[in-house]
Formats: structure tokens, C-alpha cells, sequence
């Protein structure tokens, strides 16, 4: 019933007497959403389910190849990369979830998109990848509540990172780069409950 109602909230957006970006609601975030609207406008893919599972099992597969890539990148062996991807890909729980409209597997594949890419960050200093990272934070952060939790969470990894390399200055460029992404999902939906249902907090008290 649960993904059933999510699946609705996004046809609602289309095809609704009033469609519109307020059908979104204001309890579940956006993100999970705005993934099915290519799809659920179709009623052979609304009916079977298909359009709120479609960008769940893309998803899955994202998560399972970023995951391939971090356990590379930390032993540079393939065989550790795929043991790790074949570890997550097989999870019972997963293979569930991922065939569903569900979030949690469009936020498992956020969160491990942007481990990935910090970690990269930790060798390379390049800083498309604190962007790569922090988009994929932001993301997360359109996903699931507890994502935002997880933004804050990097802002003290970076910054010791930065300091450690060259100090004070990199790591404020740093942070301001970083927060100005991650926090962008945060922000919008503030805004967003502000402009449609005039209560900038109404998602945390409703």
C-alpha cells in the first residue's frame, strides 16, 4: 500500500484535477517523485507497478557499480570490487526493494555515489569531485530525511581534509563549495513548502 500511494502522489502531478507541482504533498520528499513522472503518465506502467519501480531498479544498478568502484579504488583489485557489488546486488532486502517504488534503494545509491566520489576527493584533491560528491549528497537530501543528517556529517571530513593539505583557505573554499550543493535539496524544499503551503517547516510538523 505504501509504494501504491506513492505511485498515485506522482500521477497526481500529471493527471489530477488540479495536477501541479502541490500535488507533490508535503510529508514524503520530492525526489522519489519526480523519478516516475516519464513514466507514470503511461496506465499500462501505472497499473502494473512498473513506473515506481522502473528508477528504483536503475538505482540498484547504480548502487551496485559505485560500490564495485569504491572496493576497487581502496584495494585495487577487481575481485574485491565485484565481491563487494555481487555482496550488495544479491542482498535479499535489496532484490525487494529495488523492484519497488520504494526510496530506500534511491538512497542507498545516493549515499554510496557520494562515498565513492569522497573518497576519490581523499587521493585526487580535485575539486569536481567534492561537486560529484556533494551532488549526489543533494540528492540524497530530496530522498529520505535522514540524508540531511548525512550532509552535515561530511562538512567536518572536508574540512580536516583541506586543512591538512593546505590550510585555512582551502578548506573554506571547500565547505562553501560543498554546502552551497548539498544543502541546495534542503533549501528548496523549505522554499518550496513556504511558496505552496506557506509554512516554510510544515514537512516537520505535519
Amino acid at each position: 500500500n505504501d509504494a501504491r500511494v506513492r505511485e498515485i502522489i506522482a500521477r497526481r502531478v500529471l493527471m489530477s484535477r488540479t495536477p501541479g507541482l502541490a500535488q507533490l504533498g508535503t510529508t514524503w520528499l520530492p525526489l522519489p517523485f519526480m523519478l516516475m513522472l516519464p513514466f507514470i503518465w503511461n496506465d499500462t506502467l501505472f497499473r502494473d507497478g512498473l513506473a515506481g519501480s522502473l528508477p528504483s531498479m536503475a538505482a540498484y544498478v547504480i548502487a551496485a557499480l559505485y560500490i564495485y568502484r569504491t572496493a576497487r579504488l581502496l584495494t585495487s583489485s577487481r575481485t574485491a570490487g565485484w565481491v563487494a557489488a555481487a555482496a550488495l546486488a544479491l542482498n535479499p532486502s535489496l532484490l525487494y526493494m529495488q523492484s519497488t517504488s520504494m526510496s530506500e534503494t534511491a538512497s542507498l545509491s545516493a549515499f554510496v555515489v557520494a562515498i565513492y566520489y569522497a573518497l576519490q576527493l581523499m587521493r585526487t584533491y580535485n575539486p569536481s569531485d567534492i561537486v560529484k560528491c556533494a551532488l549526489a549528497i543533494s540528492a540524497g537530501t530530496l530522498i529520505r530525511y535522514e540524508n540531511w543528517v548525512f550532509a552535515l556529517s561530511f562538512l567536518p571530513v572536508l574540512a580536516c581534509a583541506a586543512w591538512r593539505r593546505r590550510g585555512y583557505k582551502l578548506a573554506e573554499s571547500w565547505i562553501i563549495l560543498y554546502g552551497l550543493l548539498a544543502f541546495a535539496g534542503c533549501v528548496g524544499w523549505v522554499l518550496y513548502n513556504a511558496v505552496i503551503f506557506h509554512d516554510p517547516l510544515l514537512s516537520f510538523f505535519y
